[in-house]
């Protein structure tokens, strides 16, 4: 299959809701409500509702945060699922703070 995706981010200024976003605005994927987890934590699923509910926190958390709790690890792959695509896509993570001018 297809190699693992590669998004390169600032984990400061990029929340879990952010990242989800970037994937769903890529023509390629076509995304509808995505999915993702990593190899220690689901991070957010869009149904069941009630998971949906208690992962909610986890949209409005940083990459860092989420790096700092344990429940993701920089260039780890993380699974991401959506009915859109066909199987699951891999995404690893590239921590980078953007060039302080």
């Amino acid at each position: 299959g297809r190699g693992a995706m590669k998004k390169v981010v600032d984990p400061d200024e990029t929340s879990l809701q952010d990242l989800l976003e970037l994937l769903s605005q890529d023509p390629a994927l076509n995304l509808k409500g995505p999915g993702i987890s990593s190899a220690t934590a689901v991070l957010f699923l869009q149904k069941p509702p009630q998971l949906r509910q208690q992962l909610e926190t986890n949209l409005r958390k940083s990459l860092r945060e989420l790096a700092d709790s344990g429940m993701l690890k920089e260039g780890e792959e993380l699974l991401v699922t959506d009915v859109a695509l066909p199987s699951t896509l891999r995404l690893r993570l590239f921590f980078e703070k953007p060039a302080s001018v």
